[in-house]
Order: C-alpha cells, then sequence, then structure tokens
C-alpha cells in the first residue's frame, strides 16, 4: 500500500513539474517574441530625424539600426554604431564612430554635436504613432525620429 501512495504522489510531482516547465517555457516565448516585435519595430525602416534637443527642421538626418547596427546621417556628418537592446525599451549605443567634415552653413554643427553626444547616452525608446523618440537616463528627449 505504502508503495503504490508514494507512487502516486510521484505522478502528481511530475505533472506539476510538467506544468511549471511548460508555463515558464511559454513565457519565455512570449518574452522573445515580444523583443522581436519591438525590435522589428525599431528596425522597420530608416527614421528620419525630426528634431534634436529644441531644433526642428527637415534635414536633420536619418537614423537606420539593423541588427545590432545603426547608421546615418547627422546635419554634416555619416555615424555608424553597435546598439543593444533589452526588455522594456531599453537601448544602449556605443563604439559612434562619425565622419571629419565641417559644416560652417548656420547651426548645423551645433546641432549634430548636441545630437551624437545625446545618441552616446541613450538608455530608453519609444516608438508610438510611427514616431520614434529616444531618451537619456534622466528621461530628457535626446532626439525624435519619422
Amino acid at each position: 500500500m505504502a508503495l503504490i501512495d508514494l507512487s502516486n504522489r510521484l505522478d502528481q510531482t511530475a505533472r506539476q513539474l510538467c506544468a511549471a516547465l511548460s508555463a515558464l517555457i511559454l513565457t519565455a516565448l512570449t518574452t522573445t517574441t515580444v523583443l522581436a516585435e519591438e525590435a522589428n519595430n525599431l528596425e522597420s525602416h530608416k527614421w528620419t530625424i525630426t528634431a534634436v534637443g529644441n531644433h526642428e527642421g527637415p534635414q536633420l538626418g536619418f537614423i537606420k539600426f539593423n541588427n545590432g547596427q545603426l547608421e546615418g546621417q547627422a546635419t554634416c556628418n555619416s555615424y555608424s554604431a553597435v546598439y543593444s537592446t533589452k526588455d522594456n525599451n531599453i537601448i544602449e549605443v556605443y563604439r559612434i564612430g562619425v565622419t571629419q567634415l565641417i559644416c560652417k552653413v548656420g547651426n548645423k554643427m551645433e546641432i549634430e554635436d548636441q545630437y551624437l553626444s545625446g545618441l552616446e547616452t541613450a538608455s530608453r525608446y519609444e516608438i508610438k504613432d510611427d514616431m520614434l523618440t529616444l531618451y537619456d537616463k534622466k528621461d530628457s528627449v535626446i532626439a525624435r525620429f519619422k
């Protein structure tokens, strides 16, 4: 009788472990799917810069994200970098490389310097209504894109 009781308890424990493992796998798959969808949204197209800080305008450049690499054109120079994303739209941008052209028209270099130094401090992004916004660690807007 004790052997049958032990066998029943082992069967019950095995069923509980299988249920817990299934729930864990389902959670992991769902999280992976959500992260992949967020990355796909970020990587969905070339984002045109519409604002850098208080500067708005049609010719501020663009950024394109692609599988951990980003590239773009600021007001004067081309740039590239490495990036990574995590849960909750966390983003890190590092190893930024920039061409060394000098623009003497208006305040283009000032805007570019503000944008590129801000890009290095990016910590979060938000995509809403086909608009991308990058934020720094203080949750201040670095730049907006469409």
